[in-house]
């Protein structure tokens, strides 16, 4: 049942159809398959999601459908403290304009082959990472197998640089994800030329294979030149959306 959007609402449709089945089924007929028939009048087996029993899972028994599936991720990948966040409690807390950069930033990721980048600017408690995990999880809503990497910049680089002389290149962990958060770029004082040698290696990777970072930082454009090397901040600028957070920090709001 793979498609383009046009198939959507097929899909929705038999979907609909194997739930109506499988919430019909009798007490002995639990754990087999039910059976519809597609808008081409082909035969379709869907299977009971083995987490909830009540949603339907195309052709595969005893695996979890996209819903129990997306909850799995949130709460196994998702720090808790950004759990409870939902794109609607963003919305109560950002004004719409920087909720528009975001639905802008997501219909660029969903029509182009190749990924656009996504910059957050501001103050510390803002919520930028929030957001990130939100995007995230939109994502994951569109194909629970896209992989997503979190990490800070400085906690990415010790990994880098701790992995160095492993059989296998530590720096493909971050750089082959489908998606890469990257927290808090810019802070490290000092940077030496190796640190910047590793991050341009991930950035550049990741810019030429069509691969999105969806990076934060508590700098400004100008104060992010003196600790990135000036390609990768055009790169992180080409193909992306960049927006400068202008709330104040909700943590020192509620001190």
């Amino acid at each position: 049942m793979n498609g383009g959007p046009d198939q959507d609402a097929l899909r929705a449709a038999a979907f609909a159809k194997a739930r109506e089945a499988l919430a019909d089924q009798r007490p002995e007929d639990r754990g087999e398959p039910v059976s519809i028939i597609g808008s081409k009048g082909q035969t379709i087996e869907f299977w009971a999601c083995e987490r909830c029993g009540t949603e339907p899972v195309l052709n595969t028994p005893k695996q979890w459908c996209e819903r129990c599936a997306l909850k799995l991720w949130w709460e196994s990948f998702v720090p808790l403290r950004y759990r409870r966040w939902t794109w609607d409690t963003l919305a109560r807390e950002w004004p719409p304009e920087l909720m528009a950069g975001l639905e802008q930033w997501f219909d660029l990721y969903t029509a182009s082959e190749i990924k656009p980048h996504l910059g957050l600017i501001g103050d510390v408690g803002n919520l930028k990472t929030t957001a990130c995990f939100l995007l995230a999880r939109r994502i994951r809503e569109i194909s629970r197998f896209r992989t997503v990497v979190y990490t800070t910049a400085d906690e990415m680089l010790r990994d880098v640089s701790r992995r160095r002389f492993e059989t296998e290149d530590p720096i493909d962990d971050y750089s082959d994800a489908d998606v890469l958060i990257l927290d808090d770029l810019g802070v490290k004082e000092d940077p030496s030329d190796t640190w910047r040698s590793d991050l341009h290696a991930v950035i550049e990777r990741r810019h030429r294979e069509g691969l999105p970072v969806l990076w934060t930082s508590n700098l400004s454009p100008s104060g992010l030149q003196g600790v990135v090397d000036r390609r990768d901040l055009d790169r992180l600028s080409e193909n992306s959306v960049v927006l400068e957070v202008p709330l104040k920090s909700r943590r020192k709001l509620a001190s």
